[in-house]
């Protein structure tokens, strides 16, 4: 029996990370979210190396989530919303 690997895609903030998986979940991707618990422990807001979030996904969604975040940071994805109020 195989199993699906899992791959970390992104690391990042919690707050951002929250948002990432909302937006890459909203294209049927599934994603974990996984921080060192010692950042949130002592409450680590920032992408050091306990504070960091890392956004994981299925290795077959890897490629297709990766370009998603990337176009949300280069700030290519458009909002609908905001078309249709136009």
């Amino acid at each position: 029996m195989s199993s699906a690997r899992l791959i970390t895609v992104d690391e990042t903030t919690i707050a951002h990370a929250q948002v990432l998986r909302g937006m890459l979940e909203a294209q049927g991707i599934r994603v974990w979210l996984n921080q060192e618990s010692a950042g949130t422990a002592i409450g680590l807001n920032l992408p050091s190396i306990l504070g960091a979030v890392k956004i994981i996904v299925n290795e077959a969604s890897a490629e297709r989530a990766r370009a998603l975040i990337e176009a949300y940071y280069a700030g290519d994805l458009e909002d609908e919303s905001e078309e249709d109020q136009g």
